[in-house]
């Protein structure tokens, strides 16, 4: 069983971010509580996550709080970006949209192929990803695993679209 959740990336900090708003805080204890009930209620045994800083996520605590499970960054290094000439931080820059998608797209494979590397034997995983990746990633995991199950926060009442600006 696979749980792809889908997020702002800005959620996935662990500890809150100096420009944070009491509402960013609050969203992010929601998210923590979303992802610790996934983890327990599934008896998860991986967690992979699009991540690129070098602090520690949510889901990563999560992993740990719950008897050391591995986590993984299943993200794009840097050196595979710049083999596959995909811009670094061109989310952020003036490319066409078809362009960006198919950037996302290649991105997308690389994540599926870190994430098979990593869970070793693994069969119970929770997936974390941005929302540009999670429709498509979700599409493609059914694809190549018996179950799958999309987790979209942006259902739950609790949910609020201000909190976070990517």
């Amino acid at each position: 069983m696979v749980y792809v959740v889908g997020c702002n990336h800005g959620i996935q900090r662990q500890e809150p971010d100096v420009l944070d708003t009491p509402q960013a805080i609050e969203q992010r204890g929601h998210f923590r509580e979303l992802i610790s009930r996934i983890v327990k209620e599934n008896k998860v045994q991986f967690v992979g996550e699009e991540w690129g800083l070098a602090t520690m996520t949510v889901a990563h605590a999560v992993a740990d709080d719950n008897g050391k499970i591995p986590w993984a960054n299943i993200n794009t290094t840097n050196e595979q970006l710049d083999a596959m000439k995909i811009p670094r931080g061109y989310g952020s820059e003036n490319f066409a949209t078809a362009q960006k998608e198919q950037w996302h797209r290649e991105r997308e494979e690389v994540f599926i192929k870190n994430l098979q590397e990593q869970k070793h034997n693994a069969e119970k995983l929770i997936v974390i990803c941005g929302f540009d990746h999670f429709q498509r990633l979700t599409e493609s995991l059914r694809r190549i695993c018996k179950s799958v199950e999309a987790v979209d926060y942006r259902t739950m009442s609790w949910y609020d679209k201000d909190a976070f600006t990517d």
